[in-house]
């Protein structure tokens, strides 16, 4: 998909055509949710590297990488690409005038292989507590 404007993957144009698209990481801002997974060459010139931590594999079912060039003097602005699961790096190049800005790594969907921690209930907590306090007790009477 390809735009006018920005993708700052705040809730971009990119977001908005296409929801369930988060913002993982971005070249050129730190404090990202994964910081350090997208790593660029190149900005500020019309080619360079992109390389992907592999444990965005494990986080996201899908796994997409934007462009954005120039400060809008040629359309289009920006182009956001689908990678190809285990992707992890590659080369990208523009034409014309327009030189790299920045990248963004933008994740969808949650990984069937991530397991989620099993966080107990309260009640669960409460029971399992009193079997102890019961187990405790028990000790206590045989000595």
């Amino acid at each position: 998909m390809v735009g006018t404007g920005s993708i700052n993957g705040n809730n971009d144009a990119f977001q908005t055509s296409n929801p369930g698209w988060s913002l993982a990481d971005k070249s050129d801002v730190l404090g990202n949710l994964y910081e350090g997974w997208l790593t660029l060459t190149g900005a500020g010139t019309n080619s360079g590297t992109f390389s992907i931590s592999s444990a965005a594999y494990d986080i996201f079912d899908d796994i997409a990488i934007g462009f954005k060039v120039g400060a809008g003097q040629l359309d289009p602005d920006w182009g956001v690409f689908a990678l190809v699961d285990g992707t992890l790096s590659g080369t990208w190049s523009v034409s014309g005038n327009q030189s790299m800005a920045h990248a963004n790594l933008y994740g969808s969907g949650t990984s069937s292989s991530v397991t989620a921690l099993a966080i107990p209930e309260p009640g669960s907590v409460a029971l399992f507590g009193l079997g102890l306090v019961g187990l405790a007790f028990t000790r206590k009477r045989k000595i």
